[in-house]
């Protein structure tokens, strides 16, 4: 009966699947958080009025904010407005989708060097003219002169030469957005889980995903 009782409570996110005794962290602390380690004072105070703010997640999601509090949002709700913080407030991630590769990460022309563009929303040393060629020579050798890939695993080398390592906001909707955190900080932040999206280390590749039940899904590449 304890067993039966811990596996509903899990299965409704009020319990980790780790231990009945570790209790699911909220959504909304969870992005706080995250916040408070990476973003700074501004970031804090317009995720601690979202309204006020006005992200676009919460027109797009069609929340009622006069009749829903912020720690009434759903899970996903938190995750889409710590995207749009990223991307649209603090700028310190970059949008990806289906039309970038590796060729559109480190070209260092006035359409591309993505990767570049996020290095330098962070501060850190540009690519080198070695460092492009590196990675491009070896994604045309396995790929072709058109690779249809990101090559993530061989860009983030180039990321912890810079002190950070490469992190993603996976979107189980449409796309994913492109970030960084300290080395040291990357691992503790690797699968946490908001919602549709999903935190995990840009390299990762395979990742038991937690919003299909666990199952494995290739979520970079």
């Amino acid at each position: 009966m304890l067993r039966l009782l811990q596996s509903g409570l899990v299965a409704l996110g009020l319990i980790s699947a780790a231990g009945s005794g570790a209790a699911k962290e909220a959504a909304q602390s969870t992005v706080m958080r995250f916040a408070r380690a990476f973003l700074g004072e501004a970031a804090v105070a317009r995720l601690s009025d979202p309204a006020a703010t006005g992200y676009e997640a919460l027109d797009m999601m069609e929340v009622d904010l006069d009749s829903t509090r912020p720690d009434q949002f759903e899970d996903g709700i938190w995750g889409q407005i710590l995207i749009s913080e990223m991307l649209d407030h603090s700028e310190m991630a970059i949008w990806l989708d289906w039309k970038f590769n590796v060729l559109t990460m480190v070209n260092d022309d006035d359409w591309d060097d993505q990767l570049g563009t996020l290095f330098s929303l962070y501060g850190v040393a540009p690519l080198t003219d070695n460092e492009r060629t590196e990675v491009l020579a070896k994604a045309q050798a396995a790929y072709g002169d058109r690779p249809e890939v990101m090559m993530f695993p061989d860009l983030q080398p180039l990321a912890e030469r810079r002190g950070y390592r490469l992190m993603v906001f996976e979107n189980q909707s449409d796309g994913m957005a492109l970030f960084m955190v300290p080395l040291e900080e990357a691992e503790a932040w690797h699968l946490t889980h908001l919602g549709h999206v999903l935190i995990i280390d840009a390299a990762a590749g395979i990742v038991a995903d937690p919003r299909s039940g666990g199952r494995p899904r290739l979520l970079t590449n």
